[in-house]
């Protein structure tokens, strides 16, 4: 499940004698695991920066590489970003860290998660673009349903919390399928879509939600596939402004 959240490919420390950068395997498990291998040995360049470096550490969490020394650097990280300006990018990074291995996150670590994702106000729709929603309202969303005490930064407890962000994803997920994605050209941008939407379809409790997710990743996912086949590196219709451009 790691595999959506882990993107980018940084130099590879002295330190360790990891895998290839090249990405191997016949299949699609095989690809992932071999890239999961790598990123759990390679080093990120800013490792304060959830954005860039939690995929290194997700993957090292996965793998039980180092885990108490995977810790600390996640302990250390989650200090900077409560330090920080929120940022979706940072929230999503986190909250899906933590999803996909709660039993590695200590109670003070969770704790600081909860304080990342309760900066905003979810009264207000992000309203910078697409990913931004998703990721925040993904993260928000998740976070509500994790910790029924949560509040935001107005206020706004996680019944409310949870329904804001719901219309917020519910909007972008119907309006991705039946009239394309809000933003439009660049189909490489979806690879930041990916992960919040996958994020929602697997641990979304309510049942219409995660199907809507799931919906929409598959559409995100043939549209990418359309664009990277054989090569043809062209605008795909699931980024395009309206059915006929």
């Amino acid at each position: 499940p790691v595999t959506i959240l882990l993107a980018g490919l940084m130099a590879l420390p002295s330190w360790a004698a990891a895998p290839s950068s090249f990405v191997t395997g016949k299949t699609h498990q095989e690809r992932g695991d071999a890239f999961i291998r790598y990123l759990a040995y390679a080093k990120p360049r800013n490792p304060n920066f959830p954005k860039e470096a939690m995929p290194y550490y997700a993957a090292r969490l996965q793998l039980g590489i180092d885990p108490e020394g995977t810790r600390k650097v996640i302990d250390r990280m989650l200090d900077a970003t409560v330090k920080a300006r929120p940022d979706p990018f940072n929230m999503h990074a986190v909250m899906h860290a933590y999803l996909l291995n709660r039993d590695a996150f200590t109670p003070e670590m969770r704790e600081k998660i909860k304080r990342i994702v309760s900066t905003p106000n979810y009264g207000r729709p992000a309203g910078v673009s697409l990913n931004y929603e998703l990721m925040r309202g993904g993260a928000g969303f998740l976070a509500a349903q994790e910790w029924p005490d949560l509040k935001d930064s107005r206020g706004n407890d996680a019944a409310k919390i949870a329904r804001f962000c719901r219309k917020y994803l519910m909007i972008q997920f119907s309006g991705t399928c039946s009239r394309n994605a809000s933003e439009y050209d660049a189909p490489v941008y979806y690879g930041t879509d990916f992960a919040p939407t996958r994020m929602v379809a697997e641990f979304s409790k309510d049942d219409e939600l995660a199907r809507a997710a799931k919906m929409t990743l598959d559409f995100m996912l043939i549209h990418t596939g359309c664009h990277w086949h054989r090569g043809y590196h062209i605008s795909s219709a699931g980024r395009g402004k309206y059915w006929g451009s």
